[in-house]
């Protein structure tokens, strides 16, 4: 697991599942 590595995509993911909720 690494957290250094982010990627725009795995946070745009995210934000899809907050604006879900």
């Amino acid at each position: 697991m690494k957290y250094q590595n982010r990627r725009p995509e795995y946070i745009a993911a995210w934000w899809k599942v907050l604006k879900l909720i």
